[in-house]
């Protein structure tokens, strides 16, 4: 799927390049092909590999993505406080797709709930959900909540 559309092939809806960018990579992954290599992401989205890496280490960093053995990628099955925002802020039908393929049957009602709330609150929390012993709190950076800001600290200091 080249940037711009979605995966029914209609045209995205608009937002900021960088949004259209993380969710085109998010896209990507599918029960069917649930690994990617950067190159193949650049390949299946119409970007340069050096663009590409932008948006993954991001993705990565906030835990929607994780390594999946040398230079391979897949959904990040445990959401922090970081992760949870930027799904929360994300189109009902990427955070569906999400939902679905990458989080176990028996968390994904739990897991709606707490991102509906998220919405509502305007910011997200993990008592060691991502990292045992660590809470995190996080909020969306503008614009779009293409970010999240989190603060880190160890769960007994809260």
């Amino acid at each position: 799927m080249k940037l711009g559309a979605s995966a029914s092939g209609r045209p995205a809806p608009g937002g900021t390049q960088s949004t259209q960018r993380l969710l085109a990579l998010l896209d990507q992954f599918s029960t069917e092909q649930p690994t990617h290599t950067v190159e193949g992401l650049s390949e299946a989205i119409g970007l340069p590999r050096s663009t590409v890496y932008r948006p993954v280490s991001l993705l990565k960093a906030h835990e929607l993505l994780e390594q999946a053995g040398d230079s391979r990628y897949r959904l990040g099955p445990h959401l922090g406080a970081g992760a949870k925002v930027l799904l929360a802020g994300s189109p009902a039908e990427m955070r569906e797709r999400y939902i679905d393929q990458a989080v176990p049957p028996g968390q994904r009602d739990g897991l709606r709930a707490q991102l509906a709330s998220i919405v509502v609150r305007g910011w997200a929390e993990s008592r060691g959900e991502a990292d045992p012993g660590i809470w995190a709190v996080a909020a969306p950076s503008q614009p779009a909540g293409v970010a999240s800001s989190p603060l880190v600290c160890p769960a007994r200091s809260v």
